[in-house]
């Protein structure tokens, strides 16, 4: 869990940074500020089953700006790496949060079934 929120403090910080130098697409201002919110309130969240849904609503909605803002640039015949390494921290960290949901909720299962 603690690794899912290093991740969700790196986008973050990531994030805020590109939107103050301002090498972000500026029509992607409001999602970037919504995406860093998100990560924000659930990295804060102290029990871990309610943080664990928010970490991975907020990495799935990190990752569809991520996308978008990098396939805007790709299309102009930028790279933008910055946005690239948000794709793959977003992802990576979703599919963490994906499978630790699983492992959480057969657990719950498992449990309930006794």
């Amino acid at each position: 869990m603690t690794l899912l929120r290093v991740f969700a403090w790196a986008i973050v910080l990531g994030t805020a940074f590109l939107m103050v130098v301002g090498s972000y697409p500026p029509e992607f201002l409001i999602a970037d500020a919504i995406a860093v919110f998100l990560l924000i309130v659930a990295a804060l969240i102290p029990r871990e089953d309610w943080a664990l849904p928010a970490l991975l609503s907020g990495f799935a909605f990190s990752l569809g700006v991520f996308v978008v803002a990098f396939g805007a640039r790709a299309v102009g015949g930028d790279l933008g790496l910055p946005l690239l390494l948000g794709v793959l921290i977003s992802t990576v960290a979703a599919g963490m949060a994906i499978l630790r949901c699983a492992r959480m909720l057969t657990q719950a299962a498992g449990r309930a079934a006794f």
